[in-house]
């Protein structure tokens, strides 16, 4: 989504992070959001 990733600058395609060096940049995360599915074998 566009909206997680950075879209300018030298940052560009990088996560949108919440904080960067100590300031609040009213981001999102500092990682892309992940989805595991765990399966219990017999």
């Amino acid at each position: 989504k566009p909206f997680l990733t950075v879209q300018e600058g030298k940052d560009k395609g990088t996560p949108f992070r919440t904080v960067k060096s100590g300031v609040w940049q009213d981001g999102y995360s500092d990682h892309y959001p992940t989805m595991i599915y765990l399966i219990k074998q017999k």
